[in-house]
């Protein structure tokens, strides 16, 4: 559940060595494409940041399994029930999505693929959600969300919250495709394809924060 934050000074923030060492570790419990990514990858050839308050000190920033960076949403974005109280969870899914979208407006060839943690291809959710279900590529048992520069501003943020969760947490990969790549034309996903797609990747995304904002780490030109 995410909810509007109020009026707080954020900024990008670069991050030490520990990024890389938290993006390896959920590389590394991550569904195929992670580990493909694990391979080809060198994380040492690239930096993270994070888009955070300005006020979070430095210490906490660099504490990527905890929440609370980020202020309380406003009240109106609260849910009450008998005896109950449910306070949506902040994040930084808007900036996440203009990173996407900054990096897609960049060629046609361009591709986003944004892993789903906790579904799998089988379950029956899948039936009863036509909408979400055009969106994902489904690989074996393995479902990814695959994001185009075809893609509108408003698919690019579904996208990202549908890949969301306080745990595993997002992972994705922005990457180049060849043209007549099948995940450009249909979103289909050639499982033969994933070295390559691997190796192109210029970016990636991995959920921080307890599910509030995001590392992206970005390999150096």
């Amino acid at each position: 559940m995410v909810g509007e934050i109020s009026m707080t000074s954020f900024s990008e923030r670069t991050l030490g060595p520990s990024a890389l060492d938290y993006i390896r570790e959920r590389l590394g419990s991550g569904k195929t494409f992670a580990h493909h990514l694990m391979i080809a990858l060198d994380l040492e050839a690239g930096s993270a940041i994070t888009y955070i308050p300005e006020n979070v000190s430095d210490e906490s920033a660099h504490e990527f399994r905890y929440g609370g960076k980020l202020p309380t949403p406003d009240e109106s974005t609260w849910r009450r029930g008998p005896g109950t109280i449910i306070i949506p969870t902040p994040n930084t899914d808007d900036w996440l999505t203009t990173q996407i979208e900054s990096f897609l407006k960049e060629s046609s060839n361009r591709v986003c693929i944004l892993e789903e943690g906790i579904a799998m291809a089988t379950d029956p959710f899948w039936s009863k959600n036509d909408y979400r279900c055009q969106a994902a590529s489904f690989v074996g048992d393995e479902v990814y969300y695959v994001v185009r520069s075809v893609e509108t501003r408003e698919q690019v943020r579904e996208a990202v919250n549908w890949a969301s969760s306080a745990w595993p947490g997002s992972l994705g990969a922005l990457t180049t495709a060849d043209p007549d790549d099948p995940v450009l034309i249909n979103r289909d996903i050639d499982p033969e394809r994933w070295p390559v797609l691997a190796a192109r990747t210029k970016a990636l995304i991995v959920g921080a924060y307890d599910a509030e904002s995001y590392l992206v780490w970005t390999r150096r030109p």
